[in-house]
């Protein structure tokens, strides 16, 4: 990644859950499957955008595990100058690199939760943030109209 890509102007945690080590055995642990939701969310006029990532480990049964995330408000630069259409965005190495820059920060608030306890072998695997740019949800927003009095 080049230097000054992007800054993140903000990072807010999204709530999180994880099961104790008493309510979980190390064979649902063993069992369950990793998701996730990656949404890109950019405003007409707008110099920032959000990424919202968020990982969850549940069991085939439907019961969660682990689920961590944030959002990621962040500045790109030459944002102003780029093609926003979805297959451009998904394409765009400065948004990848953001892409792997959130998905990086939530598997470590995963680590940080997880170390020492029977959940500890869910770490979330390195993913290819361009290998799953497909997935990613790009929600374009229009610019808000500025509220005036009369």
């Amino acid at each position: 990644m080049k230097m000054n890509q992007f800054e993140i102007l903000q990072i807010r945690e999204l709530p999180s859950s994880i099961v104790r080590d008493d309510e979980v055995t190390k064979e649902e642990v063993a069992k369950s499957r990793l998701s996730f939701l990656i949404v890109f969310q950019h405003q007409e006029g707008n110099e920032a955008v959000a990424l919202h990532v968020s990982l969850r480990y549940q069991v085939p049964d439907g019961a969660v595990l682990l689920q961590e995330g944030a959002t990621l408000v962040a500045k790109i630069a030459g944002w102003k100058g780029m093609a926003k259409d979805e297959k451009s965005l998904r394409s765009n190495d400065i948004v990848i690199s953001l892409v792997d820059y959130g998905l990086a920060f939530v598997g470590g608030m995963i680590y940080r939760h997880v170390t020492g306890t029977v959940l500890n072998s869910v770490l979330p695997p390195h993913m290819d943030a361009a290998s799953i740019m497909q997935y990613v949800v790009i929600d374009a927003k229009n610019s808000q109209p500025v509220a005036t009095e009369s």
